[in-house]
């Protein structure tokens, strides 16, 4: 079975025509050479992944050209306005995702990759115009551990096979250099580690109908017929070389006990007690990649932490999936190679703040049944029945979405970030994390809605309700305690459009649009000057070039935070945010590096000396609202070497980098220390509103549920310390 894929990025549009053509030839075409690859060979093709993006590119590239097509790059139809047309519906980079699956456009691929289980895959895709045609094998020391050798051999021979047909055409191409093949994350290396060949092609773009290319002008024409050249020869070699190919997938399988015997590692136990649902998540992206979880049989305890029955999963490696569960488990913080196409790690446990640990023994007098995630709409519940005055809300994940819903139809909230049970006897039930109380009366509301209300919530988000039936407790604060705040309904700009950082303003808008289905208007930064904040209580900044704001617009939104508004900076928005001076803090000095290398060799140490992507851990203050009732360690993905001091305001710092943070991942020797002690995040008041400091990305791709659920608590608490 050979997979074809292509428009993973909307604006990479050569091999979503150049799979058109090779339709076409498949269905028109006569001969043995067709007859041969029709009849013995399954061939899927999968031409527009992203369509979002490619009607975007497409719209503007058809709405501004010209009959006679012009190879000015100053012209306009060489000038895609942002976000540009290579991500999906919300500014998401689409081959980033095949792991974490955050995506609906990626989770149907999954489900189609996985029912045919292909030997050979290809990606087709585009770069820079200043180029020529690149194929797979990568960069040799840019290649997984985990991907067996027999995957690399055939890689390179089925290289060959790419060179002969582009060699016939006299076309320029290059191998072995620039792309790596080391996160699992992109279309063309999950393959590989899914008993499969997975092959990248890079086409330089016209990105128009005509450009200045490396050798003068290129046509479209000239890279589709690149990309239809090279998918003619995938199929010559997966025809002449399918007896290899099925023979390593299934060797890849058949040798899983041996992989199993030889690894010190025997599987994983999880477990996050606060919030089941999000654990439940994160079994349902496993379930994706067809790996296989467990119920735990029994209590464990493992290097101190302990794991109870009821709330921890076990996913053993003897498993057809073995090697992937090994690779979205395994924390790596020693490598061959220093630079890297993408991130350096993607340990997923860490994105979803789960308590893990690996299992060195044989996990099968652990394995209790074999755990099915359903679907967690409709999964929530009230218990206690109906109340007689109020309802309380447990704090998890969906909460945002719930209260989001609670506050829309009128009903008023009140917030606790301390501890208190109710109930009596083995009844009682604490709330050791944020709570949300929803009493029965109500000024604008009748105690049979706000019933409704409640029904409908549970029947509707995976969340837990109790019912109280008095305002006294059994322990801790009484439920009028003037210690819970007022919950205000968000209302939510999210600045975006020329300038921004679209891949993270997108990520926010994805969590709070999709997932919580909250609105969220998003400004474009250039129309600030006429925008009414006073129509906003929180205001998101991703990174970006605000530079163009003047002191007057500065001033705008400093009293408008100190009006009650909550500002949410997030990463470079830090750096603007301090400079701007509507927060006191200060960023550490960055040392200027003194490359003492030879000239071929500056541009890969300036890049070694990067932060690429690598998690780090931080120690949260879980008496803060915030993070009121989280672990007290919080893993955070960093992909940048700023750094933010911690702030000199009492109980300002939310989370601070601890000492020797390196989780897993690659961090240069003269980056190790500098790390320690400074903060990721910072709440701050200012007035009646507040600043809020995330200096890593809480969002990342959609995925990191850890640090969103911090995101979240600052959209809704922003005004509650």
């Amino acid at each position: 079975v050979v997979y074809i894929g292509s428009g993973i990025h909307g604006n990479e549009s050569s091999g979503g025509e150049a799979s058109m053509v090779l339709l076409y030839h498949l269905a028109a075409g006569q001969g043995e050479a067709v007859e041969k690859v029709l009849s013995e060979m399954v061939i899927l093709i999968d031409p527009m992944i992203n369509p979002d993006g490619r009607s975007r590119f497409v719209q503007w590239v058809n709405g501004n050209r010209g009959k006679a097509a012009t190879a000015d790059l100053s012209d306009r139809e060489h000038n895609e306005p942002w976000p540009g047309g290579r991500t999906n519906h919300y500014w998401f980079d689409m081959n980033r995702d095949m792991l974490p699956a955050a995506l609906k456009e990626t989770q149907h691929r999954l489900a189609l990759y996985h029912d045919w289980k292909p030997q050979l895959v290809t990606d087709h895709h585009e770069m820079g115009s200043k180029s020529t045609f690149f194929f797979q094998p990568g960069i040799p020391t840019g290649n997984n551990p985990n991907t067996p050798k027999a995957t690399l051999d055939l890689t390179a021979r089925i290289a060959e096979f790419h060179a002969g047909e582009l060699d016939r055409l006299g076309s320029l191409y290059f191998s072995a250099e620039v792309y790596d093949d080391f996160y699992y994350g992109k279309g063309s290396t999950y393959p590989d580690i899914n008993g499969a060949v997975g092959i990248l092609f890079e086409q330089a773009s016209s990105r128009a109908l005509r450009t200045i290319g490396t050798d003068g002008e290129m046509s479209y024409a000239f890279t589709i017929r690149n990309q239809f050249a090279t998918m003619l020869s995938t199929l010559k070699a997966g025809h002449e070389l399918r007896a290899d190919l099925l023979a390593n997938q299934r060797d890849f399988y058949l040798s899983v006990d041996n992989f199993y015997k030889d690894s010190s590692v025997k599987g994983y136990v999880f477990s996050l007690p606060e919030d089941p649902f999000l654990a439940e998540e994160f079994i349902r992206v496993l379930h994706r990649h067809q790996i296989k979880v467990f119920r735990a049989a029994s209590d464990l305890r493992i290097s101190g932490k302990i794991f109870r029955k009821d709330d921890s999963w076990l996913v053993p490696l003897k498993q057809p999936q073995g090697r992937l569960v090994k690779a979205m488990f395994e924390e790596v913080t020693e490598f061959r190679d220093t630079v890297f196409y993408d991130v350096s790690s993607w340990t997923m446990p860490h994105a979803y703040g789960l308590q893990f640990s690996e299992l060195t023994d044989s996990p099968e007098k652990y394995i209790g049944a074999e755990f099915v995630a359903g679907n967690l709409a409709g999964r929530g519940e009230i218990r206690g029945g109906e109340a007689s005055y109020a309802y309380i809300l447990k704090w998890n994940i969906w909460g945002p979405g719930a209260l989001y819903r609670i506050l829309e139809s009128g009903i008023a909230a009140r917030a606790f970030s301390s501890e208190f049970e109710i109930g009596t006897g083995t009844d009682r039930v604490r709330f050791d994390g944020t709570s949300v109380m929803i009493p029965l009366q109500q000024k604008e509301a009748s105690p049979e809605k706000v019933h409704v209300v409640i029904k409908d919530i549970a029947a509707s988000y995976p969340v837990n309700i109790y019912a109280a039936d008095s305002g006294i407790t059994a322990r801790g604060v009484y439920l009028g305690s003037g210690s819970a705040r007022q919950v205000r309904k968000p209302g939510i700009a999210l600045i975006t459009g020329t300038g921004t950082n679209s891949r993270e303003s997108g990520a926010a808008w994805y969590v709070l649009d999709e997932k919580m289905e909250i609105p969220v208007s998003l400004l474009d930064h250039d129309r600030l000057p006429g925008s009414d904040l006073s129509d906003y209580n929180c205001l998101v900044l991703p990174s970006g070039s605000y530079q163009s704001w003047t002191d007057k617009e500065i001033e705008k939104i400093g009293a408008w935070i100190r009006a009650g508004g909550t500002l949410i900076a997030i990463r470079d928005a830090v750096k603007w945010a301090i400079s701007s001076g509507l927060v006191e803090e200060e960023l550490v000095e960055e040392e200027s590096l003194i490359l003492d290398v030879p000239y071929s060799e500056v541009g890969k140490a300036r890049t070694a000396r990067r932060i690429s992507g690598a998690i780090f851990e931080t120690v949260l203050d879980n008496t803060h609202p915030l993070a009121f009732g989280l672990k007290k360690s919080l893993p955070v993905f960093r992909n940048h070497t700023a750094k933010l001091k911690p702030s000199k305001e009492p109980g300002a710092n939310v989370a601070l980098y601890g000492n020797d943070p390196l989780l897993s991942g690659y961090m240069h020797e003269e980056q190790e220390g500098k790390l320690d002690g400074t903060a990721s995040i910072i709440a701050r008041r200012s007035g009646s509103g507040s600043v809020i400091l995330f200096l890593d990305d809480p969002n990342f791709r959609g995925h990191w549920w850890g640090n969103a659920r911090i995101f979240l608590n600052a959209v809704f608490f922003g005004d509650a310390f």
